[in-house]
């Protein structure tokens, strides 16, 4: 019976598109030739929707990915109260860039560019992304510059993350 009752819930579990795990992922990659930084970042299209809603009571059409010009300033809002960059003891400015949001049925990508950005040592970095959704979040992070690439997990005891490259 016990294992029935685990069977049928795996199944509905499966089935009403549920995910168990709280996870994000961002890349940031240093392109020392254009003094530039991509930043691209990855979440299950229903918990970016849901933290989306919950802070700016707005519905995101996220089903064909096409956002009109509230739902944008949401997003970009969002990231910058959620996630912070600082080089060498420089704060990058809040005014980057989304160059591109795009989506599938179980994610989307929000894609930012920043200019100007020099050569760096040390880098600090801040992210709290759905940890006001999800007590269990983890957010994960690459950072790519030149040929070094270092990986780092945030969740709701880390924070902020200081890395020499």
């Amino acid at each position: 019976m016990r294992r029935n009752f685990f069977i049928v819930f795996i199944v509905l579990f499966f089935c009403m598109g549920f995910h168990p795990l709280h996870i994000s992922v961002t890349s940031i990659e240093y392109e020392s030739n254009k003094e530039s930084i991509i930043i691209s970042m990855k979440f299950f299209r229903d918990d970016f929707k849901a933290v989306i809603e919950q802070n700016y009571s707005i519905e995101i059409n996220s089903q064909d990915c096409i956002m009109n010009k509230n739902d944008s300033i949401s997003i970009k809002n969002y990231i910058i109260g959620h996630f912070s960059m600082k080089f060498d003891e420089d704060i990058i400015p809040d005014d980057f860039k989304i160059e591109e949001i795009k989506c599938n049925k179980e994610s989307i990508w929000i894609i930012s560019v920043i200019d100007n950005i020099k050569e760096f040592n040390k880098l600090e970095i801040k992210n709290t992304l759905l940890l006001d959704l999800y007590t269990d979040q983890k957010n994960l992070l690459i950072i790519k510059k030149n040929k070094i690439e270092k990986g780092y997990e945030f969740n709701n005891r880390i924070t902020t993350i200081n890395i020499n490259m």
